[in-house]
């Protein structure tokens, strides 16, 4: 479970957007991006090596194994929900990095709302990647608990001998620079606070209408309701980095 870690119904004015935040944004966007690419080159890898695994299953006619890693293969299609999960989030915070006058769905027309604005993408940021963190981490348990299921039944002719050291080589990684990237949204989101009128801000919509995933969706809906008062906690998975036993 998740709390704020800071007062979301702070009255306070926000600050103004100086050249330093917004280069602190750009920086989150970069890292960002790294954990993309950190944890897709892993589960391409590991894709990889499965679909060779799968190929000489089916030619020795290891049924059960087949089966097994067909389920691990579907699995690694987490990584597209991660990658759509921070495109989402990279797209709102380019907007407040590089804003458009020229765009009339640009954050720098929001007029008196830009800061409150900002100050929602910041910590709905915060949230969601929290989010998709817990995810990464059920996915990566799940797949590492399958592979050890193959690598406990070997079967003569199938080359599992991959599945012993370097499996998810970057998952420290990206546990690390996901870390980082939550402590700059949540001290960029003390810098601009919500009020609890943020339901009725323009962004609200633009954001429904952009989030694909009904998991997305729901972190929006909990937000708002904590910044009107609700009590509820945003619920995660126990699973926690510090689980996760990498081969």
């Amino acid at each position: 479970m998740i709390q704020p870690e800071v007062p979301i119904h702070d009255s306070g004015k926000a600050s103004p957007m100086t050249v330093a935040h917004r280069a602190l944004i750009v920086e989150i966007n970069g890292k960002l991006r790294d954990i993309v690419k950190l944890a897709t080159c892993d589960y391409f890898t590991i894709g990889l090596l499965l679909h060779e695994c799968r190929d000489q299953s089916n030619l020795i006619s290891a049924v059960e194994h087949q089966g097994w890693v067909s389920s691990i293969v579907t699995e690694l299609q987490y990584i597209d929900v991660l990658k759509q999960k921070i495109e989402h989030m990279i797209y709102f915070l380019q907007e407040i990095a590089e804003p458009s006058a020229a765009s009339p769905e640009s954050l720098s027309n929001d007029g008196l709302n830009c800061g409150k604005t900002c100050g929602l993408i910041f910590k709905l940021n915060y949230f969601q990647l929290k989010v998709a963190q817990a995810d990464l981490v059920q996915s990566v348990e799940v797949i590492q608990s399958k592979l050890r299921v193959l690598r406990s039944h070997p079967v003569p002719g199938l080359g599992l001998d991959f599945m012993t050291d370097g499996i998810f080589p970057n998952f420290c990684r990206v546990s690390k620079t996901a870390d980082e990237v939550t402590i700059s949204l949540n001290y960029l989101s003390e810098l601009y606070p919500v009020t609890s009128e943020a339901r009725t801000l323009g962004i609200v919509h633009r954001l429904l209408k952009q989030y694909s995933m009904e998991s997305e969706r729901e972190v929006l809906r909990w937000y708002l309701g904590h910044v009107e008062g609700s009590t509820d906690y945003l619920r995660l998975d126990n699973l926690r980095e510090e689980q996760i036993h990498l081969f």
